[in-house]
């Protein structure tokens, strides 16, 4: 298929697309840090929001400025800023996280003092009195220090414009995720996870033209009968997947029906409502979205996100991919366990570094998937 060989292609190497598009259009680009920066503001701003989802390189330029245990994106992104990946960027949004992400941040302040920087203070109490107001004060925060750097305002028919984009790249999406669940053996194993990257690479104008194709391909697409493990994949929040793992996840017998990653689901679940204020709506899109493991809501869970998730999609089992150092999910990861077991759902944890899938982790895949087969 030609739409996903030119997904794969940008996503292989998004250095070169984005200094091509560049050069083309005149446009300045700006790198956005998982998973909260506001990229519709980006957009209204006349840039084009790139995510800064990961390399697969050995990380060692890094290792002079951050311990070696903190977790693999946080390395990766300061590590991809020294060798000059980060070039194409002609600033940086981060929001806040968690506390490495707080560091790696403080660090890139120091080292890109030529270029934009901006931290969105993104409020960790969903729920919390005056959460809201406090998102929309950071919301015009950013807003004001975006129509500095670029010298135009941002009118508020510009950021509706923007917003119902981004919300028409969502559908699509979601349309592509229920197709995989109708028919999960039409799709390879890593196939989603570079359609998505893909998104957070282009500009929505152009890539909503190819994921149209692409989606029209698909649904022509006659059913694939597949004798295998229905697996829902989970983890890996801030940065792509594993290298390998699914793959070998197919090669074991297992198939992805479903995600909660970044370079997946997480990066469109919640749509942006288009009416009313537009700063207001940003604010609602981002505190009211799915449960997420840095944030605190006493309404709505990580863990129940996945097990409705993994019902909903009539997986077999869990496939849980646990980032080393990430405190905030191995926080979160008892309950998950103890949900999924109470509710009679296989599930299997690894812990992941971005090293690539190891020989230990496909014996391990091959266990899980022959006992949820009854071999």
């Amino acid at each position: 298929m030609e739409t996903l060989k030119r997904f794969r292609t940008i996503t292989e190497d998004p250095q070169s697309y984005l200094l091509e598009w560049k050069g083309r259009t005149q446009r300045r680009v700006i790198a956005c840090f998982p998973m909260y920066t506001p990229e519709e503001m980006v957009h209204a701003a006349g840039m084009l929001p790139v995510s800064m989802f990961g390399g697969n390189e050995p990380i060692t330029l890094a290792n002079n400025y951050l311990h070696a245990f903190l977790c693999h994106p946080v390395r990766d992104d300061f590590e991809q800023f020294l060798r000059g990946s980060l070039d194409f960027a002609d600033g940086l949004v981060f929001s806040d996280i968690c506390d490495q992400e707080k560091r790696v941040a403080s660090l890139l302040r120091l080292h890109f003092k030529s270029r934009f920087f901006h931290f969105v203070r993104f409020p960790k109490m969903i729920h919390g009195a005056g959460s809201k107001e406090h998102l929309v004060r950071e919301l015009m925060r950013l807003k004001a220090a975006l129509e500095n750097m670029t010298g135009s305002k941002i009118g508020d028919d510009e950021l509706r414009r923007s917003i119902s984009l981004f919300n028409h790249t969502r559908k699509l999406l979601t349309q592509v995720y229920q197709l995989r669940r109708d028919n999960p053996g039409s799709f390879s194993g890593d196939e989603l996870s570079i359609v998505v990257s893909a998104a957070m690479v282009m500009p929505k104008e152009e890539y909503n033209l190819l994921l149209i194709d692409y989606l029209k391909q698909k649904q022509s697409q006659k059913a694939s009968l597949v004798d295998k493990v229905r697996l829902v994949i989970t983890g890996n929040p801030c940065e792509d997947l594993e290298p390998g793992i699914s793959q070998m996840i197919e090669e074991v017998g297992g198939v992805v029906v479903d995600d909660d990653v970044f370079t997946g689901s997480r990066y469109f679940a919640s749509a942006i409502p288009e009416d009313g204020d537009p700063l207001v709506a940003l604010a609602d899109g981002y505190l009211k979205g799915i449960a997420c493991p840095t944030k605190y809501d006493p309404t709505k869970k990580w863990a129940d996100h996945v097990l409705s998730m993994a019902k909903q999609s009539k997986a077999g089992g869990v496939v849980v991919l646990m980032p080393k150092f990430c405190e905030i999910l191995a926080f979160e990861y008892p309950h998950l366990n103890s949900l999924l077991t109470e509710s009679g759902i296989s599930h299997l944890m690894l812990e992941c570094d971005h090293s690539g899938a190891s020989a230990g982790m496909k014996t391990r895949l091959q266990a899980f998937v022959e006992t949820l087969k009854g071999e």
